[in-house]
């Protein structure tokens, strides 16, 4: 019987085409790998909290920004929350500096000097003791609580409290009060642009444009998943096309024809008579 030969090269294209799905396979999952990072678990700071959900959209689009993220997230939460105890997350030149800050917020929104005492630097202690007492004078409408604080800073406390009254009762009267006379000129401008100002109507849209939206870390996995299951749909499809097909068939050998002896002879006999 004559043999038929197959070409190889179905073989190679469903052997090809398998290899491809494997490498689209494994690169989807390398991909679903490093978008789905395992975020760590931060101190005192809850996986609920915007504080954490900051995080984890800083890890999402750095990977490689691990230490710098978790830095931020203990910086924006000692500041959200006025807690020092989240400084000391921080790199040791920026602790102290950071308590320091949430010593003077502390002591400014409870109007308690207390807290400007731990303030070790001296010019940032006077200055936290000037707002907490400028806060008294407002919360009591009388500058003579600045009078417990050294002249240079009695004076500026009461300045800042003729401005900040000025601004509240939109009374130009308390810019009078203001010896110096830029400043005085800069108060009276404040309440001019106040009174000249509309009040916003009710119901007025958020003129920021801010929106709650959806976390960018969801979007990136919503991307990512689509990505992976596009390329398992095309990979289907190729290996269905491949199994529809038959397989190649070379040409038929020409085999040389060979007669049975018995032909051979009448043949013979048949030139000889000729």
């Amino acid at each position: 019987m004559p043999q038929t030969i197959y070409t190889p090269l179905c073989t190679i294209s469903i052997m090809l085409q398998k290899r491809f799905l494997a490498i689209a396979i494994i690169f989807a999952i390398l991909i679903s790998i490093s978008a789905f990072a395992q975020y760590e678990t931060l101190t005192g700071i809850t996986a609920e909290s915007p504080e954490y959900n900051n995080y984890k959209v800083c890890i999402d689009s750095c990977v490689q920004c691990e230490t710098g993220c978790k830095e931020n997230t203990y910086r924006r939460a000692a500041e959200s929350r006025n807690n020092e105890e989240f400084c000391n997350y921080l790199p040791k030149d920026e602790k102290q500096p950071c308590k320091e800050r949430i010593y003077m917020s502390k002591a400014i929104t409870s109007k308690d000097s207390a807290e400007c005492e731990k303030i070790t630097a001296e010019n940032e202690k006077n200055g936290c003791l000037l707002n907490v007492q400028t806060e008294k004078a407002i919360a009591s409408e009388s500058e003579s609580e600045c009078n417990t604080l050294e002249a240079n800073f009695a004076e500026s406390c009461r300045q800042a409290f003729n401005m900040r009254m000025a601004s509240l009762k939109s009374d130009e009267s308390f810019c009078d009060k203001i010896p110096d006379e830029n400043l005085k000129a800069m108060c009276k401008s404040s309440i001019a642009i106040i009174t000249e100002t509309p009040a916003p109507e009710t119901g007025q849209e958020n003129p920021t444009g801010e929106t709650s939206g959806i976390s960018k870390s969801l979007i990136i996995y919503g991307i990512i998943i689509l990505g992976i299951i596009i390329i398992a749909v095309i990979a289907i499809i190729i290996i269905k096309r491949a199994g529809g097909k038959k397989p190649a068939q070379a040409p038929l050998m020409v085999q040389q024809q060979k007669f049975p002896p018995l032909v051979m002879q009448q043949t013979a006999q048949q030139d000889e008579k000729k």
